[in-house]
């Protein structure tokens, strides 16, 4: 149980996550692996026109480079990870 939330709280999270495969997937779909390098998509252009982005930095934030302007953002990893679209290339692809 979580202390300093209400019991009626407390009881409709445990009812929310009841089932046991519920849990794994929701964690699964918080957790996306990206790396230096990557060339991701996300779900809106950039003001330039540009779709793609490479990852440059990774931790807490997502640090990304348009690939069009050569303009540089960051972005905590929970909004990334809402408009992430899709990898276009993995870095290690380059590498191989």
């Amino acid at each position: 149980m979580i202390p300093y939330l209400s019991r009626a709280v407390n009881t409709h999270f445990l009812r929310m996550f009841a089932c046991a495969g519920a849990l794994s997937i929701i964690l699964a779909a918080m957790y996306i692996e990206i790396n230096l390098g990557d060339l991701v998509r996300l779900r809106k252009k950039h003001p330039c026109g540009g779709f793609e982005w490479k990852v440059v930095r990774v931790g807490a934030d997502i640090g990304l480079v348009c690939q069009t302007c050569n303009r540089r953002v960051l972005l905590p990893r929970g909004t990334f990870n809402k408009r992430l679209k899709k990898i276009v290339k993995r870095a290690a692809e380059d590498e191989a």
